[in-house]
């Protein structure tokens, strides 16, 4: 049996023509996702070195406790978000979001004090979710529903496909040229006002660190001030749908009707069911008993 490998090719770029299309039919959502894409090219760095810069402040057991107690920041995060949300702009929040982290990449390792690098950590991570939570925020409400997971699909991939490029182009460029240069005296000379003393690895680290939080605080800064960014906003505020009409069509009732849910609606109908059927079978016993019972048809008494 042949197999038709031309509908396959056809159909695989009617649905990447399909998915571009959708993306760049919603003004700003492209820029959005290379954004966030040029966000994880500058992630990667962290990835990449932020565990032997941590070697370099910890033994190996104590890393790992670090980095368990630090996590703990993606649970605040996501808790802070699903209490307070993320306000009526998120892709404003997704901004200074950034904004937030290129800081603290560009702080936490100025100084070689292991409690600022695992506070830096901590803090790092909290607004990890809320950065997430409010693309994911976006995308759902510009995307229409039946291409959304082909959009998310596209994202996904772009997005999750930086962070290693970087962290493989890093990782060399620091070992073979920003330590050795931060170990040198030139490098000591002009470092050590800004980054402060401390080994060579650290140092150098920590400039690279310094640079990659600089670079992202300045793309936020640019894509906050920029054309797609006012046009993505619009478009995220004209998609959002009515309150009432949003109200309405959650739950399918109209003001003032009092609803309940789909399980409970569920539950009542079978609880009715049931108080039928047992009524039904009490009345069929009651029937019964009567039919298969002795006649009360004038018997006569004793008396005296």
């Amino acid at each position: 049996m042949s197999r038709p490998p031309a509908r396959t090719k056809v159909g695989a770029a009617w649905t990447w023509r399909g998915t571009l299309k959708v993306i760049l039919a919603q003004a700003g959502l492209l820029a959005l996702i290379l954004f966030a894409t040029f966000n994880n090219l500058i992630g990667g760095v962290y990835m990449a070195l932020m565990d032997p810069y941590g070697l370099e402040m910890f033994p190996v057991e104590a890393w790992g406790a670090v980095l368990g107690v630090t996590s703990i920041g993606f649970i605040v995060g996501g808790a802070v978000v699903a209490k307070v949300g993320l306000g009526s702009q998120p892709l404003r929040t997704l901004l200074l979001c950034a904004i937030a982290m290129g800081v603290l990449g560009s702080l936490f390792t100025i100084r070689e004090w292991w409690w600022v690098y695992a506070l830096g950590i901590f803090l790092y991570m909290c607004l990890i979710p809320v950065a997430e939570a409010a693309e994911q925020t976006i995308l759902q409400r510009v995307v229409p529903l039946e291409r959304q997971g082909r959009v998310f699909g596209f994202a996904m991939a772009v997005e999750t496909a930086a962070a290693p490029l970087t962290a493989f182009l890093i990782a060399p460029l620091a070992d073979r040229w920003i330590i050795p240069y931060a170990g040198s005296a030139e490098g000591r000379r002009v470092l050590e006002p800004l980054l402060g003393v401390g080994t060579p690895e650290s140092r150098g680290i920590a400039l690279v660190f310094v640079v990659a939080g600089i670079v992202m605080v300045l793309a936020a800064v640019v894509a906050m001030l920029s054309p797609p960014y006012r046009a993505l906003s619009r478009t995220y505020a004209v998609s959002a749908p009515a309150p009432d009409a949003a109200a309405e069509e959650a739950d399918g009732s109209s003001p003032g009707e009092i609803v309940t849910t789909a399980s409970g609606a569920a539950a009542t109908a079978a609880l009715g069911f049931l108080d039928d059927s047992l009524d039904d079978s009490l009345d069929d016993s009651l029937d019964d008993s009567l039919d298969d019972g002795p006649e009360l048809t004038g018997t006569p008494t004793r008396g005296g």
